[in-house]
């Protein structure tokens, strides 16, 4: 058994670190922290967000030392340059995500990234070929793909529960959150496509194959807001099967999976954000008959560290993994496209 354990910095201290990502990485014994690294003025740029203040960023990475253990570095290429760490966990907002991707893997560090991976398909496109010459791993963290929901989904479709599948619809969406949220800012690469959009398109793919196409699209705009605030699309995959997805980030909470199918139907009511203590049921309809399949609280952030993991160690993994995050650029861009179309 190889027994490869992988020393991971971290570039901020984002919330989602401390909260999802932290915890899985002190649990996976495959990992260990090697520090939290606050940025500098100069590493920041003139961009202001609300985790932006140099003060307020080192306190939190030393916070979170002193929880999870690890040194805190200051700046950001201080902990690239460290020959302590061998990969590095990049939350910052989507905008800053090529800079310091590239960063990492010319300092040959593999990046676990908190999606979306890039902003753009053309920026995606030329950080995979740098990974990909420096012999790197790269990650883009859709774990829910990976959670045991969602793989018991795909189970029940494979079993033919429900039928031939006729139609997917996803939806994920939140109310407003605070002021200053770099999700608001268009400058920091927010727009509710590249945040919780991301997740529905991904979930349709991952269903859907690789014929998968969008037919149409809308982008609305929301107060506050210079980035889309909510959108929709319709994808199929070219034999008769679509996808409906819908997005926001200023209205009811939703975070749901529905399948339609000949003979039933199946529904999923946590299914990108289940916490890791949770025990999830799955709804099967059939006819009149209802079925409630429990799965057991699992933590999708886990197992994407396991295949971060894999990534690191099987060429055919990492190749599958970067063909996936290339896909997701590809379909993230022709949304985009076609819903500037529309909007003509």
């Amino acid at each position: 058994m190889n027994d490869k354990v992988i020393r991971v910095g971290i570039l901020g201290a984002a919330d989602i670190a401390a909260k999802r990502f932290l915890p899985a990485l002190a649990g996976n014994p495959r990992f260990r922290l090697a520090g939290i690294a606050a940025s500098t003025a100069d590493e920041r740029g003139d961009r202001s967000y609300s985790g932006s203040d140099e003060e307020k960023s080192l306190k939190k990475a030393e916070e979170l030392a002193g929880r999870f253990g690890g040194k805190v570095f200051r700046g950001y290429r201080s902990l690239l340059s460290s020959d302590e760490a061998d990969a590095v966990y990049i939350p910052l907002p989507p905008a800053f995500h090529t800079r310091w991707g590239s960063e990492a893997v010319n300092s040959g560090k593999h990046i676990f990234m908190e999606k979306p991976f890039t902003t753009g398909k053309e920026e995606t496109g030329k950080l995979i070929k740098l990974a990909e010459e420096k012999e790197t791993a790269v990650f883009e963290n859709y774990g829910f793909v990976l959670h045991d929901q969602f793989s018991e989904i795909k189970r029940l479709l494979r079993e033919g529960r429900i039928g031939d599948v006729r139609l997917i619809r996803a939806m994920f969406g939140f109310p407003r959150r605070a002021k200053g949220d770099f999700r608001y800012i268009r400058a920091l690469g927010g727009g509710a496509l590249l945040d919780c959009g991301g997740y529905t398109l991904r979930a349709a793919a991952e269903l859907m194959g690789d014929n998968i196409r969008v037919v149409s699209a809308s982008l609305g705009q929301i107060a506050d807001c210079d980035a889309d605030g909510y959108g929709s699309a319709m994808l199929t995959d070219g034999s008769g099967l679509t996808a409906q997805i819908g997005f926001g980030m200023d209205q009811q909470y939703r975070c749901e999976l529905e399948i339609w199918g000949q003979k039933g139907t199946i529904r999923a009511d946590r299914i990108f954000t289940a916490p890791a203590d949770l025990t999830v049921k799955i709804s099967v309809v059939s006819g009149m008959q209802e079925e409630k399949v429990e799965v057991a609280p699992d933590d999708q952030f886990s197992k994407a560290l396991d295949r971060f993991w894999q990534c690191t160690e099987d060429p055919g993994v990492r190749k599958q993994t970067m063909k996936e995050i290339l896909m997701q650029g590809s379909l993230v861009e022709e949304l985009q496209s076609v819903a500037s179309t529309k909007l003509r």
